[in-house]
């Protein structure tokens, strides 16, 4: 079955405390509040609804599901084919600026960058995290609990008309 692409049109809110520091090597070195809100003009088609943010934090070696269009450590290509894993926690952040830390084996699902990081249970899976360049601690995920107050604002905020430019029949030939 061929899978059908489409385009979406909206704007993204990065987080106000967005920080990412990286070497000259493009490695990161350490980031803080790695999180962006992305609201479209449209609701996407056929997709079951959001995932509910924690009440509290994950806990340490708490399982949880990675999924997305992350790197599959065999090529740098990402090739549209959604992948997923279960990871593990292996460290607890001890600030709400510093990163989860999970562990890097298992399944062979190696994160990119923005993937969410889920948890299961009750009606709809929950949105712990989101996925980060790997710190120089080893693959990370910015947690969402201590953001939650700013997600729910960004997503309850009305999204300004969006005017895309229109082709008139002349400068089309």
């Amino acid at each position: 079955m061929a899978e059908k692409l489409r385009s979406y049109h909206g704007r993204v809110r990065p987080h106000p405390s967005l920080e990412v520091l990286l070497s000259e090597q493009a490695t990161p070195l350490s980031n803080r509040a790695n999180l962006a809100v992305i609201v479209l003009e449209q609701p996407v088609d056929d997709v079951p609804m959001a995932p509910r943010l924690p009440s509290a934090e994950v806990t340490l070696a708490e399982p949880f599901t990675i999924a997305g269009y992350g790197f599959d450590g065999r090529s740098d290509l990402i090739q549209g084919r959604r992948r997923f894993g279960r990871k593990k926690i292996t460290r607890l952040p001890m600030t709400a600026s510093e990163e989860i830390l999970f562990e890097p084996a298992g399944t062979p699902f190696t994160t990119g960058s923005g993937e969410p990081c889920l948890v299961e249970g009750g009606k709809e899976p929950m949105l712990v995290g989101v996925t980060t360049l790997d710190s120089k601690d080893g693959p990370a995920f910015t947690s969402t609990f201590p953001h939650r107050e700013w997600i729910l604002s960004e997503l309850g905020r009305p999204l300004p008309s969006l005017k895309t430019p229109s082709r008139s029949k002349d400068s089309a030939r």
